[in-house]
């Protein structure tokens, strides 16, 4: 509620103080369609974003962060409801963007890479899902093993256990699950909400085996 009021306090300002089309302004819109998909306003998050988007694309390099960030927004969205293609289609182009301008060690396209194999796991797609994870996992160890992006450490290890499990391979598939449901306790506490869900993937994948 506190972000919202705040990003929509600058937006009041952006409209009296500085022209139109100016990236402060998008960028802004941006971060608050993000809030309104969080509170799942999906209407209002995705008309945002539509409208955003392409100004994000004209600006370029500057505006690269913010680009990836909304991509992946509206592929969530689509995700959660139903649409895998275009859950798919906005994750990859938020990786190829992130690749191009911020280099594959780039946090920004690590979790980029970990949320297009999420979309391709919800899509029944889980060859390419251990491939995207297995990748995203990778990169997050190698260059954040010693510390700096636990999260991402986190979540990319857990969405490569699940591509695994859901592939077939199980054992493999639990290891990392396993793994991951540790770092999230020691990070976060034994009661943080994410870690139901890494559990409920566990589970699935134990009685699969």
């Amino acid at each position: 509620d506190a972000a919202r009021e705040t990003l929509q306090a600058a937006l009041d300002l952006s409209a009296r103080k500085l022209p139109d089309g100016n990236i402060h302004t998008s960028q802004a819109r941006a971060q608050l369609a993000t809030i309104h998909a969080n509170e799942h306003e999906f209407d209002l998050a995705k008309r945002e974003l539509d409208a955003v988007i392409p100004e994000l694309r004209d600006y370029g390099r500057p505006a690269v962060r913010a680009l990836v960030n909304a991509l992946q927004t509206r592929g969530f969205m689509a995700g959660d409801e139903g649409d895998g293609d275009r859950a798919v289609a906005d994750m990859k182009e938020a990786v190829d963007i992130a690749e191009e301008s911020l280099g594959a060690n780039d946090s920004e396209t690590i979790l980029a890479k970990r949320q297009l194999a999420h979309e391709y796991l919800m899509a029944g797609r889980p060859a390419e899902a251990v491939e995207e994870s297995r990748e995203a996992s990778g990169l997050a160890q190698e260059n954040f093993g010693s510390g700096g992006r636990n999260a991402l450490l986190v979540e990319t290890e857990d969405v490569y256990g699940r591509a695994l499990a859901d592939s077939g391979q199980l054992a493999a598939g639990i290891e990392h699950l396993q793994n991951s449901i540790k770092r999230t306790e020691a990070l976060l506490g034994p009661n943080n909400g994410s870690i139901a869900s890494k559990l409920s993937w566990l589970a699935r994948a134990q009685l699969k085996l």
